[in-house]
């Protein structure tokens, strides 16, 4: 199939995708599964008990949910009347998908005032900072008490009462009080081409495309025939920047191909990898749409319930993202004649100058003498070695010697009338 037909088709392509996209609403980020995992014994992540007003006694710990790629976050519960289910299937949602069905949750209201938790305390924090900040003597099991506490009174009202450590107390009335300014719902790690597809012709730019990601720099790479270089362009400039290897985001505008004009027409892949730091604050629910055969309560299974995590510090994650680009050879070019000289069309041939003898004539001499010197000879006609008189004399005859018929027979008529 030709490059041609090929951008035909991606033309039409484009156009139905934006046609569905016209009405159609995209997730935020792609759906990132896992399961919450056993803790294990011991319990490095383990936190003090909490004593709640209305609550009674809570066990606090960091919960660990692991993800399909292997990676391990540690979480806080988000969900104080709903169970942690170990296995549990869950799947990653923004914000505004947190479960509303338990009667009290006050999360939507106040999540990001729960963001501000996690980005002010452990484990974003080491606990020396914290108890810089407090003037208290926390250790980490009380650090994440105190946590924990403060994070289940924004999403479900949850108040301590007296029979809790005045270090615990301490950090609980700084992470709900005045200083809690929230803050708001961070974007999940990006990196994609947008087109992934672009097409054109030798001897220019093939594209444009970009780049968009929340990592502060990329490295860049081209598998493309020998001459063909990525580069960079703001506005209508010429190319400022030929990239490759590691690029700041910042240096990264419109991207092109520079495809030199006596390169064949072919294609080049374009990879960008990068490192993005995930924040704190990337919520996970139960899966409903998993299978709950692995989790370890029967009543769960039926309900596929569990509770609500929300991921307590940040994490650097991995990102790739390709995209590909085609062209056509570029088109020939005519050498324009050099100022000064033309073209000349040969002169025609004087007779005697030609070197292969006449074909013999095939034609009968006509047996009507005829002046053949009579033809002017600056006429473009032809010499062919016949007269061009005898058609003329006959054509004469014929006409004569119809007009006399034609008076001959009018005669004849007036003579019978």
């Amino acid at each position: 199939m030709g490059i041609r037909m090929r951008v035909a088709q991606a033309g039409a392509a484009l156009l139905g995708a934006a046609a569905i996209l016209a009405t159609t609403a995209l997730p935020a980020f792609a759906a990132t599964r896992g399961e919450l995992l056993p803790a294990p014994n011991p319990d490095p992540d383990r936190g003090t008990r909490v004593s709640l007003e209305e609550g009674g006694d809570q066990i606090t710990r960091l919960l660990s949910l692991g993800l399909d790629d292997g990676t391990i976050l540690r979480t806080y519960c988000v969900e104080l009347t709903v169970g942690a289910q170990t296995g549990a299937p869950m799947v990653e949602v923004p914000w505004d998908q947190y479960p509303t069905d338990v009667e009290g949750a006050t999360f939507d209201e106040n999540r990001e005032n729960v963001l501000w938790i996690l980005q002010h305390s452990f484990p974003s924090l080491p606990v020396d900072a914290l108890n810089e900040e407090l003037g208290t003597d926390l250790d980490q099991q009380e650090a994440i008490g105190g946590t924990q506490a403060a994070i289940w009174h924004y999403s479900n009202g949850a108040q301590l009462d007296g029979d809790n450590d005045a270090d615990v107390i301490a950090l609980f009335d700084y992470l709900t009080g005045e200083a809690n300014v929230g803050i708001g719902e961070q974007p999940a790690p990006a990196l994609q081409f947008s087109p992934a597809e672009v097409q054109g012709e030798a001897g220019g730019l093939v594209g444009p495309f970009s780049l968009e990601t929340t990592a502060e720099t990329v490295e860049l790479a081209v598998d493309a025939p020998e001459g063909v270089q990525l580069v960079s362009r703001s506005g209508d400039a010429e190319p400022v920047a030929i990239l490759d290897g590691d690029v700041a985001t910042a240096d990264l505008g419109e991207l092109f191909l520079d495809v030199p004009a006596d390169v064949a027409e072919g294609s080049a892949t374009i990879t960008a990898n990068a490192t993005a730091t995930v924040d704190a604050g990337r919520l996970f629910i139960g899966d409903e749409t998993a299978n709950w055969t692995d989790v370890r309560h029967e009543v769960s299974r039926r309900e596929m319930r569990t509770q609500s995590l929300i991921v307590a510090e940040s994490t650097p994650t991995q990102l790739d993202s390709q995209a590909t680009a085609e062209w056509i050879a570029a088109a020939p070019t005519t050498e324009p004649t050099p100022p000064g000289e033309t073209t000349t069309p040969p002169a025609p041939s004087e007779p005697g100058e030609t070197t292969t003898p006449p074909a013999p004539s095939t034609t009968t001499p006509p047996t009507t003498e005829t002046d053949v010197e009579g033809v002017n000879d600056e006429d473009d006609l032809a010499n062919t070695g016949a007269s061009i008189w005898l058609p003329i004399i006959i054509g004469v005859v014929l006409v004569g010697g119809g007009a006399g018929a034609l008076l001959m027979m009018r005669r004849k008529k007036t003579g019978e009338v």
